[in-house]
């Protein structure tokens, strides 16, 4: 969310935190999207996945829900991690 000026732009999220991650959820409704953009509408492309390459630093990542949001080559990306994509 580069230049927005949310709060959690300058987060640092440990090692050991990112690896307590099991699930991930992928819901525009979420609270989260409003506290890093109180006026988005869900209607651009802001919060759209476009790559997984940080995916290493969530080494136990096991389920994506929500994964309708990302395109085929993401979700293939996931299942061939052994991520459940649902």
């Amino acid at each position: 969310m580069p230049g927005n000026g949310s709060p959690f732009e300058a987060l640092e999220i440990g090692a050991e935190l990112l690896a307590s991650v099991e699930q991930l959820s992928m819901d525009g409704g979420l609270q989260v999207y409003q506290e890093c953009s109180p006026i988005w509408d869900g209607e651009d492309d802001l919060y759209d996945v476009t790559s997984l390459d940080d995916l290493a630093l969530l080494p136990n990542l096991r389920r994506v829900v929500g994964s309708e949001f990302l395109g085929p080559q993401l979700r293939e990306v996931l299942r061939a991690r052994g991520i459940a994509a649902d």
